[in-house]
């Protein structure tokens, strides 16, 4: 009789593929759960942590975005309102009701329409010191650009040169300021000042300011023959 100990052990049996398959399938699908589960915890603390901020965050952000939308409306209206405005003036042919149209149209008038208003405005002006108010409105809107700002104040000192010299030539003194050389207005407001100092027989004055604008590298070829045309007749003048 055979012993026990001699008996065949039997091998174990295989496991079958597909059950391991789904055994993997299984395990991801359930660790797939706790993680959602996890995230979905995390975005539900944030949330009742940071909703008050988050909240009035997109309230600003939505305030932000109509308040701007209303002032692009405003200022589309505006300005239509202002060409239409314009449009009026510019059928009118009596100068007392085009200076007091354009009197009122300053008021409210802004950007370019306001600074082709005060040029208007100033060419309607019978006497120089209105004229030169006119002028002032450009040049001390601190909204213009600097080359406009400089011809409006270039303007001003033109029409008071011979009714209020001091303003016009303080005026001229700012425009030939050591900051202003590279400015378009510079060399014809060191003419100016020139021209003033010979009408004043100050020859001294007037040599020096023309001296100055012989030295500007970038004049215009009538400008300097005048300039030195003045030094030749300066050159024999005796102060």
């Amino acid at each position: 009789m055979a012993s026990a100990a001699g008996k065949a052990v039997a091998a174990p049996s295989p496991t079958h593929p597909n059950a391991d398959a789904q055994a993997e399938k299984t395990t991801q699908a359930f660790l797939a759960e706790v993680d959602a589960a996890l995230q979905q915890d995390r975005l539900l603390n944030f949330w009742q942590r940071y909703r008050v901020l988050l909240i009035t965050s997109l309230c600003a952000l939505l305030l932000a975005v109509a308040a701007n939308q209303a002032w692009q409306a405003w200022q589309q209206h505006r300005a239509r309102t202002l060409a239409a405005e314009w449009y009026e003036f510019s059928k009118l042919d009596n100068n007392d009701a085009r200076r007091a149209k354009l009197t009122e149209f300053l008021q409210g008038a802004h950007g370019g329409y306001r600074t082709l208003a005060a040029f208007t405005q100033a060419e309607l002006q019978d006497k120089p010191a209105e004229k030169a108010k006119a002028y002032a409105l450009v040049y001390n809107d601190s909204a213009q650009p600097a080359w406009l700002a400089n011809l409006a104040k270039l303007n001003a000192a033109i029409v008071l040169l011979g009714h209020d010299d001091a303003a016009a030539k303080g005026l001229l003194a700012e425009l030939t300021s050591d900051a202003m050389q590279a400015q378009a207005t510079y060399p014809l407001a060191l003419e100016l000042l020139a021209l003033t100092a010979q009408r004043e027989n100050d020859s001294m004055a007037a040599r020096a300011y023309t001296a100055k604008l012989l030295e500007q590298p970038q004049l215009t070829p009538q400008l300097r023959l005048r300039a030195l045309q003045r030094m030749g007749v300066l050159s024999t003048m005796v102060r």
